[in-house]
């Protein structure tokens, strides 16, 4: 459950976590007290204390110790910081709390973005990562207008579903300029049922966003789905069950209920409870750390069924999303890493016309 006071930190104190994780690191307290090999780990008080003293500003309200102590607590759960219980001293609302961080508190940037997913969880993922997720705009030979997902995991690698890219007539990703995608190295898994593609650019083309770290997925565990929902009437905002709404790129949250072993793909699958629509097909499955566990897999309707595409549409029939787990993911992007020919294959796209996203 969210603290009271921890709901709207992160506007208020920026880069707290990370202030937090600095401040209880074993070096910054051997510095501090001058006792070589000797781990004085230290109290809420004396953070908040510290806290005043670096940011001199008149008005400054500081950070309230319940707060302070239920960030701890949050990054301790995280891996980040140790527990090390109440002093000797008696302190309201975790004053007296104790902690030690092995780190050296040192690093930012990347380090700092998972603190702070760590902390306030969904809504600060959700903002983070945001950026790094983008439409995928596929016309069908048909002239069948859909809408996918992709999302960065390197500077110059889009991750999506291979639906959203292959058997288009005319492709468009936003922010990604035609002229770019035409020049781009497109692969997708060999086996059709595990729908992954990746797009290599020949550029960094993501190098200002954030990009997606993969881990491992867990039975029961809370996710959130990120991606273009393809709702007609709606172009900016889409109100759902359990969903956190931002314009057209919508967050559902669900749980990861089960990995099942999908005959069709050969390989175990992902149901999430979590409503994901067509369009959030090749986006991420993010876990509370902000990692991706998995990658969305829908199949449009405007494709001929089969087996296993009816098979995934009865999932969804059930209340269930489909996604392809991280493992399958890997195996697929170390294959091509090596050169391909394994788990993943070349994707053929002279006969695709390249356009820029409008």
């Amino acid at each position: 459950m969210p603290h009271p006071y921890t709901d709207s930190y992160r506007s208020v104190f920026p880069g707290l976590p990370l202030a937090v994780i600095r401040f209880f690191a074993v070096n910054n307290s051997v510095q501090q007290h001058g006792r070589p090999g000797t781990w004085y780990v230290r109290s809420v008080q004396e953070f908040i204390e510290h806290y005043q003293r670096i940011n001199l500003t008149p008005d400054l309200v500081p950070p309230q110790p319940g707060a302070v102590n239920e960030i701890c607590q949050r990054l301790c759960k995280a891996g980040h910081l140790n527990d090390f219980g109440v002093g000797d001293s008696f302190g309201l609302d975790g004053l007296s709390h104790r902690y030690g961080a092995t780190g050296t508190g040192s690093e930012a940037g990347d380090f700092a973005r998972r603190l702070d997913c760590a902390v306030y969880g969904f809504p600060c993922i959700y903002d983070t990562f945001k950026p790094s997720v983008v439409p995928i705009a596929h016309t069908s030979p048909k002239d069948a207008d859909s809408i996918g997902t992709g999302f960065a995991i390197r500077v110059d690698a889009l991750l999506t579903a291979a639906h959203c890219i292959g058997g288009a007539k005319c492709l468009a990703i936003r922010g990604v300029s035609k002229e770019m995608l035409s020049q781009a190295t497109y692969f997708r898994s060999k086996k059709e049922a595990v729908d992954l593609a990746l797009v290599l650019l020949p550029g960094p083309i993501f190098a200002d966003r954030p990009h997606l770290e993969m881990s491992q997925p867990v039975i029961l565990q809370d996710v959130m789905a990120l991606g273009y929902p393809n709702v007609p009437g709606f172009q900016t905002e889409v109100a759902a069950e359990k969903a956190m709404i931002s314009n057209r790129l919508t967050a559902v949250r669900g749980a990861i209920a089960s990995s099942p072993f999908e005959i069709f793909a050969g390989a175990e699958l992902l149901l999430i409870t979590a409503r994901v629509r067509g369009g959030f097909s090749g986006g991420p499955i993010l876990n509370d750390k902000g990692d991706y566990v998995g990658v969305v897999s829908r199949t449009p309707s405007h494709e001929t069924d089969t087996s296993w595409k009816k098979a995934s549409q009865q999932y969804d029939n059930l209340g269930y999303g489909t996604a392809i787990p991280s493992e399958l993911v890997r195996l697929f992007l170390e294959d091509i890493d090596r050169g391909a020919g394994t788990h993943a294959t070349r994707m053929t796209m002279s006969r695709i016309e390249f356009r820029n996203f409008l």
